[in-house]
């Protein structure tokens, strides 16, 4: 796996988005394998309403979690799932694996663009 870090500048040398490539772990893959299961067993006992299994990011499933704050509403709040979907999405959220890749990317963004961050 590529652990090579390249900027991509514009014609003026400004940083316009950055290959961040992937830790210096040789465990690396088996964190995304990790959480690909995980993803697959979740997506298993999740139910998709029709809404989510086609949308305008493409005809697979995909549920949304966390904090929402747009399609008209006047303030933010929290999307709510089914019982069984909340219970699947929270795992996801705790698992490792996706803790560790969102930390890399946080680290990555922090690194490049630390008034962003």
């Amino acid at each position: 796996m590529p652990r090579v870090v390249r900027a991509i500048v514009d014609k003026d040398g400004r940083i316009i988005a950055v290959l961040a490539g992937c830790p210096n772990d040789s465990n690396w893959e088996s964190v995304h394998k990790s959480g690909h299961m995980a993803l697959q067993s979740a997506r298993k006992r999740c139910r998709f309403p029709k809404k989510a299994r086609s949308h305008r990011r493409g005809n697979f499933p995909a549920l949304s979690t966390g904090i929402s704050f747009g399609g008209g509403q006047k303030l933010p709040g929290n999307l709510h799932h089914s019982k069984t979907n909340k219970k699947q999405l929270d795992k996801l959220l705790r698992h490792k694996s996706f803790k560790r890749i969102a930390g890399f990317g946080s680290k990555a963004l922090r690194t490049w663009a630390p008034k962003l961050h």
